[in-house]
């Protein structure tokens, strides 16, 4: 809007011109020509003035309207992820969103959010203005050295003009796209600085501004929340699962485990019983194995509560979270999409979730990928799962080249009437495309 002296000269500028034309005409062009022609200049110089001031409050106007337009995108823009923070679960997802809006609205050519763990070192990198392609071809996470790494210790926004100028530019990894203009801001919650959200190149040149500045470190602070209350959830659930396994244990030790000790008393009985009075020996054992098949009702209604507790529609979210636990614990990239809308009943939701999980291990343990792509797309007839790697690759073919983990994920599928189709070769990767029709316990 500029400062208050700025101002004061817009407004009274066009008076002191016309005062002085005013002044002018009358004391000086008057004596200097006759009276029409005098005042035929004036009117001209006037005219001029006119269309000059009309071009400059025209031109001031659509300043400020492009000014009030691009702040009315922004509030939306602070709007839409606040409402994605309070609607949505997946971290992932709304620390994506926020990316991308920051690009949107800054003209960014990159943008990205930096995580935070416990050790000050990046425990995941969001990414916008790259492909899934580019973003894997550039490897590791950085490790928080150079123009970041300084940000990150000092707490305070940077605005890099030239990244190769800087000091304490370190450079980029092999396969990094290159950047010449940065600007970033910390994350913080409370006095902790849990992570960092930047901007890199204006897509039509030029440089960040202070409006440019503000925003992201408005979207800074939505992005704060959102990964505190992911935090808070984490450990709700972690609370939870406590509770629930010592529940399990509880019922367990006063149930099922009691039941077993009294199965194992009476085939003591019945091995003494069994060299004096053989027919009293077997009706021993008949009463064991019913006390077994007890037993085994029991756990098997245990199983099916814990599985009961998967809400229908959970599965997308509950994907997304274990391929970032997966993310964190192995170092692959792995790219998860869900397209369509998708709603499991509890059996299929457990039965999907791990076959996933089991396809994870399975790379983790013998694939050696670094990379790993998995789709999860509904369609009015089916289901289809998609995981994709680019590791070592195998024969299935081959004798015996199809162990337990991939015989368990095939078992699966088939339980919910579908079917698993395994392609792969020696040094090319594996792709597995699990087919589950609708009407096989999974409603779309």
């Amino acid at each position: 809007m500029g400062s208050r002296p700025q101002r004061l000269l817009t407004v009274f500028a066009p008076i002191a011109f016309f005062v002085g034309l005013i002044v002018a005409e009358r004391f000086v062009v008057e004596q200097l020509l006759p009276i029409p022609v005098s005042m035929l200049l004036t009117v001209a110089i006037a005219t001029v003035g006119i269309i000059l001031f009309n071009v400059w409050i025209t031109r001031r106007l659509n300043a400020s309207q492009e000014r009030i337009i691009r702040q009315n995108r922004q509030l939306a823009a602070l709007d839409e992820a606040s409402i994605v923070i309070a609607s949505e679960l997946s971290l992932e997802r709304v620390l994506q969103r926020i990316v991308d809006i920051v690009r949107e609205l800054s003209g960014a050519r990159y943008a990205a959010l930096g995580i935070l763990g416990p050790d000050g070192y990046l425990t995941d990198l969001i990414t916008s203005g790259l492909t899934a392609a580019e973003r894997a071809a550039i490897g590791a996470l950085p490790r928080n050295h150079g123009i970041l790494g300084t940000m990150l210790r000092d707490g305070q926004p940077v605005r890099v003009p030239n990244v190769a100028a800087e000091p304490a530019r370190l450079g980029f990894p092999p396969n990094h796209p290159k950047m010449t203009k940065l600007m970033g801001v910390p994350i913080v919650s409370g006095s902790t600085i849990i992570g960092n959200l930047y901007l890199a190149d204006k897509i039509g040149g030029g440089e960040f501004t202070d409006d440019d500045e503000r925003l992201i470190v408005l979207l800074a602070s939505h992005a704060a929340v959102a990964i505190e209350n992911a935090r808070l959830h984490q450990q709700v659930q972690r609370l939870a699962a406590y509770e629930e396994r010592n529940r399990i244990a509880r019922e367990l030790h006063d149930g099922t485990i009691q039941s077993i000790y009294g199965v194992n008393l009476v085939l003591e009985d019945a091995q003494l019983l069994l060299a004096e009075n053989p027919a009293a020996a077997s009706a021993r054992i008949d009463e064991a194995i019913d006390s077994l098949n007890e037993v085994i009702v029991e756990i098997r209604g245990y199983i099916h509560n814990l599985r009961s507790q998967l809400e229908p529609g959970s599965l997308t979210e509950m994907i997304a979270d274990l391929v970032a636990a997966h993310r964190r614990a192995t170092g692959v990239d792995i790219q998860f999409s869900a397209e369509g809308q998708l709603a499991f009943d509890p059996e299929a939701t457990w039965q999907v979730l791990q076959f996933v999980r089991e396809a994870l291990s399975n790379i983790a343990r013998h694939a050696a990928a670094n990379r790993v792509t998995i789709r999860l797309i509904s369609r009015d007839d089916d289901v289809t799962i998609e995981i994709e790697d680019n590791g070592r690759g195998f024969d299935p073919a081959a004798p015996n080249r199809l162990g337990n983990g991939l015989r368990n994920m095939r078992e699966r599928v088939a339980s919910l009437g579908g079917d698993l189709q395994i392609d792969s070769a020696p040094g090319v990767g594996t792709r597995l495309v699990a087919t589950i029709p609708a009407s096989q316990g999974v409603r779309t």
